[in-house]
């Protein structure tokens, strides 16, 4: 059943609420704090792509004060097992190791951020067991099951660290609803932060920020009424349907790309290559409602879509490097989605 205008006028307002919360403690990135709480409100997981010093860990503490629930950090290094997720070892009386249970086990009924610090410094067991997890919203141990359904995973990726890394397997990356390039603030905000002493204590900032939410229900709520209320077209529909498809089979769609002979080849899965998987094109889907809801509508116009299909399909198209040649895999993803959507006609709706 659909939910009233009012309620969605309320999920709105809360939707910009939590943006400007979160400015509180961060300035001069608002388009990616805007896209963070689309994602968010979509109840998406978050990879981030920049280099050290961009404010990525206060971003995402500044998110999970907002939304009124509890952040769980775990910082990315090699000899990290799957085990130190779940439990913490700390000296007894008599100097003995004792083992109890960490914060994802015993914050988990109000967590809504975890953080996974440079992910690709995590082995694969360990990005393994967050995988899982991700898709399913709960933690299955040997004895019990453990809800999670108010979390949403943030992993930061760092451009600068080379050594002990270990990319995330290119299937996974599919679970991610959004894949983020953080850059440097407007000029006028970096000023602002080297010549102001206000931004050296990042705990201090975060501190400003409240809560939306007075229970975590009601942001899942927010959540489904949202999937539930605004409307897309069967045109609309079809558009989608229509790129997604286009991502796999291109010369069916007129697709050309300028040094790409064999379009096809791109993206051909007996080449360790794919376009977007159904997860993918439904994930597009969810977000361009959000998109819709923000911009104050009950209806998704095509330019709801477009406007967050890079973010949300680039890191789901995986291009057949002997194809791609010496062209960096990533950009080429981007040019090739880009040849997609210029050819793909979307609807006149707007």
């Amino acid at each position: 059943m659909k939910i009233g205008d009012k309620k969605m006028d309320d999920y709105r307002n809360k939707m910009i609420a939590c943006e400007d919360e979160i400015k509180k403690s961060i300035i001069g990135i608002d388009d990616i704090i805007r896209l963070v709480v689309t994602a968010v409100f979509s109840r998406g997981h978050i990879l981030f792509d920049g280099l050290p010093g961009l404010a990525k860990t206060t971003l995402c503490f500044a998110v999970s004060r907002a939304l009124g629930g509890a952040m769980v950090k775990f910082d990315g290094r090699p000899d990290f097992t799957p085990s130190q997720f779940l439990y913490v070892t700390e000296p007894d009386e008599e100097g003995n190791p004792k083992f109890y249970k960490g914060p994802l086990i015993t914050k988990a009924n109000v967590l809504t951020v975890t953080l996974l610090d440079e992910i690709t410094r995590f082995v694969s067991q360990a990005q393994a067991f967050w995988f899982e997890i991700m898709n399913e919203f709960r933690l299955t141990l040997p004895t019990q099951e453990i809800d999670l359904s108010h979390n949403r995973v943030f992993a930061t990726k760092n451009k600068v660290t080379r050594g002990e890394t270990f990319e995330i397997p290119q299937p996974q990356l599919d679970r991610f609803m959004v894949n983020i390039e953080l850059s440097y603030p407007d000029e006028k905000s970096e000023k602002e932060i080297i010549s102001n002493s206000e931004f050296d204590d990042p705990g201090k900032l975060v501190r400003r920020v409240n809560s939306v939410f007075e229970n975590l229900s009601d942001l899942e709520e927010a959540v489904e009424g949202i999937q539930a209320s605004v409307q897309m077209s069967p045109e609309m529909k079809n558009y989608l349907f229509n790129v997604i498809l286009a991502t796999r089979f291109p010369s069916r769609f007129g697709v050309k790309l300028e040094g790409i002979t064999d379009i096809d080849s791109l993206v051909d899965n007996r080449f360790n290559a794919s376009g977007i998987s159904p997860r993918g094109g439904a994930k597009w889907r969810r977000l361009a409602k959000i998109v819709a809801l923000r911009r104050g509508a009950d209806y998704v116009t095509p330019k709801d879509a477009i406007g967050i299909a890079y973010e949300t399909l680039c890191h789901r198209i995986f291009v057949n490097q002997r194809a791609a040649g010496d062209r960096n895999r990533a950009m080429l993803a981007r040019d090739f989605l880009g040849a997609v959507l210029s050819k793909i006609e979307a609807p006149g709706n707007g």
